[in-house]
């Protein structure tokens, strides 16, 4: 159930990203706009890899749905509609999977899911009120088809490729099945991190906006500021030593800080959860085997990296590219690196030398580390 929470929201964030790159690239497509639907298959990801990872009867609709729910959250143009839209396709990917009595999950298998979201896609594309009014011939008909191949080659043949490249970093290995579970006191634990620091950023929101006026000679630099933001997604990875856990800690952590009355309202959580997923990848890029300082300044730089590109996209674009979006961007990462990576290591060595790690292994570590 965590891994399948892990794709939905990792794949909600993306389908929300790509909703708004989707309206950018529009005008791109003027000429033969039902060319565009190469693009969809990025959108159905989440119903192939689900059932890819997960092998059991409802992973594909689960993982599409939620990951389609997650993406409504913030608001987009499809609101309306969009959850019935995340449900035919992920019937479709589940179709693929149960027509092998789910005990097939090669390429062939990956494929044929792939084409089935697609048409479930295109169906409900191909009927939907929106585009009652298009040319049948010129539109309708070739977005659909178009729609079909993008998802066999984006969504097929990428989360196959996208699995076997997760099951090399050893996250999907059997053998790792006892160590990546979660225990009771890595929940609990991983939850006093991320409420703690809940509080934390909304605190620090309100010192950010004080602190403005002493970077108006340079707005960018605020950024040396941000690394407090991302210290718990390296800090639950390096104490916690699970998959998720990274993702999880800053992910509560901004939802908290959203209860209590972050000025950047709800969207902070989406903030969150890119900045989660940017600490993640490094830590699952050495199969959550190496939790020393290069492996916790790589997860600082990764975390301010996601920060950095979704302010890039979504706080900083109405800013000038070369004085203000590129520096901040780069002051970020440096921030995340220093502060998150580098802090939140010193912070984890400070606690285990208390003893109140001493259930978890870099506790029982303190006396070589």
């Amino acid at each position: 159930m965590v891994v399948a929470a892990v794709i939905a929201v990792t794949f909600g964030v993306i389908f929300w990203a790509w909703g708004l790159l989707w309206d950018a690239a529009t005008p791109a497509f003027a000429a033969l706009p039902a060319t565009q639907a190469i693009m969809y298959g990025v959108w159905l990801i989440p119903a192939v890899l689900g059932g890819l990872v997960l092998r059991r009867p409802g992973a594909a609709l689960l993982c599409q749905a939620a990951a389609v729910t997650v993406s409504a959250l913030p608001g987009n143009d499809w609101n309306n509609t969009i959850l019935l839209q995340g449900l035919a396709p992920g019937l479709g990917a589940e179709l693929a999977f149960a027509a092998f009595r789910y005990r097939s999950f090669r390429l062939p298998t990956a494929l044929l899911a792939g084409a089935l979201a697609g048409l479930g896609a295109a169906l409900f594309d191909f009927f939907d009120a929106d585009n009652s009014g298009t040319a049948l011939g010129s539109y309708r008909i070739p977005f659909a088809l178009l729609t079909i191949v993008s998802a066999t080659v984006v969504a097929g043949l990428g989360a196959g490729s996208l699995t076997r490249a997760l099951a090399r970093m050893g996250v999907l290995a059997r053998r790792n099945r006892e160590t990546n579970r979660w225990r009771t006191v890595d929940v609990v634990v991983a939850a006093v991190i991320a409420v703690t620091f809940g509080v934390i950023f909304w605190a620090w929101g309100l010192l950010w906006s004080v602190a403005a006026p002493v970077f108006a000679f340079f707005p960018p630099a605020q950024a040396i500021m941000y690394g407090v933001w991302l210290i718990p997604a390296v800090l639950g990875g390096l104490v916690i030593r699970r998959p998720g856990a990274a993702l999880f800690c800053e992910m509560v952590a901004a939802i908290v800080s959203t209860l209590l009355g972050s000025e950047w309202g709800s969207i902070t959580i989406l903030q969150g959860l890119a900045q989660g997923i940017g600490a993640e990848l490094a830590f699952a890029a050495f199969r959550y085997r190496s939790f020393r300082l290069p492996t916790a300044l790589l997860a600082g730089a990764l975390t301010g990296l996601s920060a950095a590109l979704f302010d890039f996209f979504v706080w900083n674009s109405e800013y000038a590219l070369g004085g203000y979006r590129i520096p901040y961007a780069l002051l970020t990462i440096a921030s995340a690196t220093a502060i998150a990576g580098f802090g939140a290591e010193n912070l984890t060595r400070a606690l285990a030398r208390t003893g109140v790690l001493d259930l978890f292994p870099a506790g029982r570590e303190r006396t070589t580390i």
